[in-house]
């Protein structure tokens, strides 16, 4: 039923919207390839599993998704169609997995998932970091979304590489009394934010984001 990604993972897709040559993705860059369950992507030289069971996207449907979390959050309309246009240039839509086939969603069920993406780095963000990069993420998100509740950036090593992380809450627009818990974790690497990010709104769907992302591994 609810199929749109948070506001904070659109405008992480888009943070830096002066867009020139510098930060956008380069024609050739690797997308990465799935091989049955198991998504592996040479330029970030990692690897993540999906449970049996649950449903893989790619670029396409996450763009498609990111479009209708910023439509349904967004007032300006001239700002969010920006925003799409900005992430087309300087982002690349990696990998998806949900519980569930986004066009076939329980009557009521939100649907979590695991969605992994990375945004070019433009050449004068060279001494960003993935903290800073969250910060900002951050400041850009309650500019649309004021409720939006984060929690302090915290770090966390992922299969020997060291990720910031950040976590918020969101309300679900239309829909009151309920609100999406969202993870997202930043890693800088080749020039590149590798972002993972987990959605979901009950607690009790956590545990299984959580063993997903302890299949992950970078070589």
């Amino acid at each position: 039923m609810y199929r749109f990604v948070t506001v904070n993972f659109c405008i992480m897709l888009c943070l830096f919207v002066g867009c020139g040559p510098s930060n956008k993705i380069a024609k050739d860059f690797d997308y990465g390839k799935i091989e049955g369950r198991v998504y592996k992507n040479d330029f970030f030289n990692f690897e993540i599993t999906a449970p049996e069971g649950w449903h893989v996207e790619g670029a396409e449907k996450i763009a498609e998704l990111a479009d209708e979390g910023l439509d349904a959050y967004g007032n300006n309309k001239k700002d969010m169609e920006k925003l799409k246009e900005t992430a087309k240039m300087t982002t690349a839509n990696l990998w998806m997995c949900s519980k569930y086939d986004m066009n076939d969603i329980p009557d009521g069920e939100y649907n979590p998932c695991v969605i992994i993406v990375a945004e070019k780095l433009p050449a004068s963000a060279k001494s960003l970091t993935a903290e800073k990069y969250l910060g900002i993420s951050k400041t850009q998100t309650q500019k649309i979304v004021p409720a939006a509740m984060f929690k302090p950036i915290t770090k966390e090593t992922i299969s020997g590489k060291e990720f910031a992380v950040q976590k918020n809450s969101q309300p679900i627009p239309n829909v009151p009394g309920f609100e999406i818990q969202q993870e997202s974790r930043a890693c800088i690497i080749n020039n590149h934010v590798l972002l993972i990010g987990i959605n979901y709104i009950e607690d009790a769907e956590r545990p299984e984001l959580q063993k997903i992302l302890d299949t992950v591994k970078f070589h």
